[in-house]
């Protein structure tokens, strides 16, 4: 049983019992039906009503559930981005741990260029000083090979004549330094000068050096065959002269019929 018949049922016990106490009049009980009426239509519209309301209850009971719903899934999804904004933390920080490190190694690694730049600076410095002292033992090594030279040339004009004598069958009074132009240049010649062999004149030329390795003898020949073209009617005694002769150049000597002479021979 509604609303309606509940209130109905609770109207007509009230009509019986008023109805029995006092005497109603046919135009008392028309007038009375009638708002007996009315009021059964304002229940209807009620109960009516109340239907639309609990309608609209049921509808809002759903919307409340699914904003329920809606709700979880957002705490959800905030839970995961609460999730994912700690792990970016974390790599955030790992990534600033990261940075510092690769800041302090590469102030290490400018420590270190430093360093390096300054032992370069040192290293260079050295290297100009072994540079000059270079240049002054070269300029010391040429004066004393001039020296030495010299004193080759000395032995060598005491010491060839007989030795030209004895194994060359020449005889020579002299060898003396001198230079000879061939075509557009000049050849400074350590020792040269003219003799006679089986009387016939020759030429003795040579060079003086305290070590003489296969190198000389090729650049010497050289020079003899641009003095072979100047002077193409005298035979040509070349010979190199000594303190050491390297195997090679005894080889390369007696290929270019040159004679090497060591300050030991006799």
């Amino acid at each position: 049983m509604d609303l309606s018949d509940k209130i109905r049922n609770y109207i007509d016990r009230i009509i019986e019992e008023k109805f029995q106490d006092i005497k109603v009049s046919r135009e008392d009980y028309d007038r009375l039906n009638k708002n007996i009426n009315k009021l059964s239509e304002i229940v209807s519209e009620l109960a009516e009503a109340q239907k639309r309301t609990e309608q609209r209850l049921d509808k809002l009971t759903e919307t409340v559930n699914s904003l329920a719903e809606a709700q979880k899934r957002t705490e959800q999804r905030l839970d995961k981005l609460t999730e994912t904004v700690n792990s970016l933390a974390e790599a955030q920080k790992r990534t600033e741990q990261r940075l510092n490190e690769l800041a302090e190694a590469q102030k290490r690694t400018e420590q270190r260029l430093n360093e390096l730049a300054e032992a370069q600076k040192r290293t260079e410095d050295s290297l100009n000083n072994l540079a000059k002292t270079v240049k002054n033992l070269s300029i010391s090594v040429g004066k004393l090979g001039d020296i030495i030279g010299y004193g080759l040339e000395d032995i060598a004009r005491l010491m060839l004549p007989t030795w030209l004598n004895k194994h060359e069958n020449i005889e020579i009074e002299e060898l003396t330094p001198t230079f000879i132009q061939i075509e557009d240049k000049e050849f400074e010649i350590n020792l040269a000068g003219f003799g006679k062999r089986n009387g016939e004149d020759v030429l003795v030329i040579g060079e003086c050096k305290s070590r003489i390795y296969s190198n000389d003898v090729k650049k010497f020949s050289q020079i003899i065959e641009k003095v072979k073209e100047k002077y193409p009617d005298k035979e040509i005694i070349p010979f190199l002269f000594g303190y050491l002769l390297h195997p090679q150049a005894q080889i390369d000597a007696k290929i270019n019929n040159i004679r090497l002479i060591a300050t030991y021979s006799r």
